[in-house]
């Protein structure tokens, strides 16, 4: 097993937290990598559900604004990712959280 943790857990720096253990890994941070990894499955989830997706820029500018309150994780499998999801998480009482999560169907994943 495979363990890297750096930075602060609330507010991730880039790849902060890297753990891979027999093929499979996860990932958190707010590097340009794991954004790309979450867009692509973002991708193919919003046309499985027939809608499009929203622009990459749009969550480029969710990470330059809210670096230190938002994360990317990454699961995946064999290095290939299979699962991801985007949080954004504030101390303050009164305001709100967002999730984005997407995944590749089953049929996919390469998971049984």
């Amino acid at each position: 097993m495979i363990c890297r943790l750096t930075g602060r857990v609330a507010g991730i720096s880039e790849e902060a937290v890297v753990i891979e253990r027999d093929g499979l890994g996860y990932e958190a941070g707010t590097s340009e990598r794991l954004l790309s990894s979450f867009y692509g499955l973002l991708r193919l989830t919003r046309r499985r559900h027939g809608l499009p997706p929203q622009p990459l820029a749009w969550f480029q500018n969710l990470v330059a604004c809210l670096r230190d309150s938002l994360a990317v994780h990454v699961a995946s499998k064999d290095g290939r990712a299979i699962a991801s999801i985007l949080t954004m998480i504030s101390s303050r009482a009164g305001e709100f959280s967002m999730v984005f999560i997407c995944s590749k169907s089953r049929s996919n994943s390469g998971l049984a």
